[in-house]
């Protein structure tokens, strides 16, 4: 048991080694200025539809999927991100976990050190966060969050924004 314990601490380890690198992304084209609309053409007029591009439907965001509960001896708390068909986003995949207390959400403690630096992620990303991490862990209802930017990776002037599920630790 101690030996798979050391070969998960260092897969992960060399996953978030890896996760540090910087990964370069083609810059996407960019979007018109919000206000700006094309005009719409007269009622009863055929509407040439030739070299009009259709509008773009507003982009959806990244998702978190996890299962609504897991048990408190678990070793492992899985996770998927879920990005949008034929969309990037840049995601830090460093865990931000919070317990609910009378007050609201409170940070949980984590031993683990993870890479502030986002992953360029298409598709679906399973991930998970080991208990082993979290030592101050105890039945009750949990969010577990991810901050990311959509789309390409210039994301130094724009605000971060958060991906969040939450679920349960239980007894049993």
């Amino acid at each position: 048991m101690r030996k798979t314990k050391c070969l998960v601490l260092a897969f992960c380890l060399v996953l978030s080694l890896w996760g540090c690198t910087r990964q370069e992304v083609p810059a996407e084209p960019q979007d018109e200025p919000a206000g700006q609309q094309t005009p719409a053409a007269p009622a009863n007029q055929p509407q040439d539809t030739e070299g009009v591009a259709e509008p773009e439907q507003p982009a959806q965001q990244p998702m978190l999927e996890m299962d609504p509960t897991y048990p408190l001896t678990g070793e492992q708390i899985a996770y998927t991100v879920v990005v949008p068909e034929e969309q990037q986003a840049q995601v830090v995949l460093a865990p931000q976990l919070e317990r609910q207390v009378q007050q609201g959400w409170q940070p949980v403690p984590c031993d683990g050190g993870f890479c502030g630096t986002p992953d360029t992620l298409e598709g679906r990303h399973e991930g998970f966060l080991l208990t082993e991490w979290y030592p101050d862990l105890s039945a009750g209802d949990y969010r577990l969050s991810f901050r990311y930017w959509s789309g390409e990776e210039d994301r130094l002037d724009r605000e971060a924004q958060i991906i969040s599920a939450q679920f349960q630790l239980t007894e049993h």
